[in-house]
């Protein structure tokens, strides 16, 4: 195949991936596994984190989670991602980066689930709040969503989180937060 053939079966591939439903996505994946290990292993190294280290100070917990998670994941991700990005680009007729990228402010829209973890990470270290195992579907799932839907429906422990003046990620991303069943059927009923 050539170049822009390769580009276009990509593109259809990753277009009929919306089309599929959960169980077709579910029956071409393997038997599932647990993920109990994974939640325990992450609810241990983030109270002996806390433990070991004591922080108060927001701002360099956050810039410190941000950091650990583009030395860890983002970077050795991106050196594969990098050359077909380029790729890519070079196809656009007149791709310029944007604007701004160059700006010292931090922008809530550059890798914003990053920016989510981070933020999230930073303030239950310096708020002597416990981590918990499933914590850590409310942290990937938040840090998902915000960015990218027009509302959040989450439990009221995890609403305070996303809410807290330091944060404000529904005030950043524009998104509504629900977490009374009452209210997220009221909502749902709005919206029919």
């Amino acid at each position: 195949m050539t170049e822009e053939q390769l580009y276009w079966m990509q593109k259809c591939y990753i277009d009929s991936i919306w089309e599929a439903s959960l169980t077709q996505v579910i029956g071409v994946v393997d038997a599932p596994q647990s993920t109990k290990d994974l939640r325990q292993d992450f609810e241990c190294i983030m109270n002996d984190d806390i433990r070991a280290r004591p922080a108060r100070d927001f701002e360099y917990e956050r810039n410190r989670a941000l950091a650990i998670v583009m030395r860890e994941i983002i970077m050795p991700a991106i050196k594969e991602f990098i050359p077909e990005l380029q790729r890519v680009a070079a196809r656009l007729p007149g791709f310029e980066l944007p604007e701004g990228l160059t700006s010292r402010e931090p922008d809530p829209w550059c890798l914003p689930s990053v920016r989510i973890i981070a933020g999230i990470e930073a303030l239950i270290r310096t708020t002597n709040r416990r981590f918990r195992g499933n914590d850590m579907f409310d942290l990937f799932h938040c840090a998902a969503a915000l960015p990218y839907c027009n509302v959040f429906f989450c439990d009221g422990p995890f609403e305070r989180v996303i809410k807290d003046p330091k944060l404000q990620y529904d005030k950043v991303y524009g998104v509504k937060v629900v977490s009374s069943s009452r209210d997220i059927v009221v909502y749902l009923q709005e919206l029919s």
